[in-house]
């Protein structure tokens, strides 16, 4: 009779009839397999990180385990008898939030909320309606510590919060990209060295604001970045204004798909530099106007010497040679020129 039950239950594992150890061996298995499952539930049950109890359609006690007892009824963890009033039970504040929890599990399915101890532990409880023949007939309710993870959330959002500001507050813009060059983020200082609203940079690429005659360079460099996750370039970029200025860009790639990037705007520093190269040009024609200047004076100096000599000789000889002798007149001659030339 055993077997021909087992085989109408579970005709895969009792195929054919079994020779009677064999079957003792194999249900004692199944039966060692049932108590390991049980004592399983009944350490979950019993855990001090577990919080169980299972309430009926009117909000009365069916059952808790020791840890609700302990943590909600009060400090010596009694277990309440079977059929108190749940808002009984527990602190007024928590059952002013749970007992409209537990409606909603019993209308809409599983809910879930989050509550606070009075020691700062925050538990977040699970309500689940429980049927019988296709009728409910209470809501089981299971609930976890999640105090530990609570506070790692509100540390990471404490942290994600000044890294905002941060970035926010920078004087340098702050962008991320896509592989494609598409802004996905941007900071203020970006609007602000572009003239473009945040909205009309999230729907710009970082191509578009490059003027068409350098582009492929700015296209060629963003293909170095996503080859090496590093990249740096000074480029000309077109504002919304039409007017272009200049960028000093550095940008890293963060995976395949997003590059950080920080722009400073060096336009005053490349203007300044023009204007600084014109007047060092403008110096050099002076210096070498300034070197003519010498280099002519030196020669004339060199040359009014040398006048100096041939008008005196001329002049000499004019003293001393006749009036009418042949060599009188050049000498004359030789004098008047000297005297032009000085």
């Amino acid at each position: 009779m055993g077997v021909t039950y087992l085989r109408s239950v579970c005709p895969d594992e009792y195929p054919e009839p079994l020779p009677g150890a064999e079957l003792i061996a194999r249900l004692n298995e199944q039966l060692t397999v049932a108590r390991e499952a049980l004592g399983q539930l009944s350490a979950l049950l019993e855990s001090p990180s577990a919080w169980l109890l299972f309430v009926d359609l009117d909000g009365r006690l069916i059952t808790c385990n020791a840890n609700f007892a302990a943590s909600f009824c009060g400090p010596h963890g009694t277990r309440p008898a079977p059929g108190a009033a749940l808002e009984a039970l527990i602190p007024r504040e928590l059952a002013a939030r749970w007992l409209p929890l537990h409606r909603r599990a019993l209308t809409e399915g599983p809910v879930q909320s989050d509550f606070e101890l009075p020691d700062g532990r925050v538990l977040q409880f699970t309500f689940n309606r429980v049927d019988k023949d296709g009728r409910p007939i209470g809501v089981s309710q299971f609930g976890v510590d999640i105090t530990e993870a609570k506070r790692a959330e509100a540390s990471l959002l404490e942290s994600e919060t000044r890294l905002r500001s941060c970035i926010d507050n920078s004087p340098v813009a702050v962008f991320l990209a896509d592989e494609h060059g598409r802004f996905l983020q941007v900071n203020p200082a970006a609007e602000r060295i572009t003239g473009y609203t945040r909205e009309a940079l999230l729907a710009r690429a970082i191509p578009d604001l490059v003027p068409p005659e350098v582009r492929a360079h700015a296209i060629g460099r963003f293909q170095e970045l996503k080859d090496s996750g590093y990249a740096r370039l000074e480029t000309e970029i077109m504002r919304e204004d039409g007017s272009c200025g200049f960028w000093s860009v550095e940008a890293v790639r963060l995976d395949p798909a997003r590059f950080l990037g920080f722009a400073s705007d060096i336009t005053g520093r490349r203007k300044a530099e023009v204007e600084r190269a014109a007047l060092l040009d403008q110096l050099r024609q002076s210096q070498k106007m300034e070197s003519l200047g010498v280099l002519a004076g030196g020669v004339a100096h060199d040359m009014n010497n040398v006048l100096a000599a041939i008008l005196s000789l001329a002049s000499a000889h004019l003293r001393i040679e006749p009036e009418g002798a042949p060599a009188r007149a050049a000498f004359g001659t030789i004098r008047d020129a000297a005297l032009r030339g000085g």
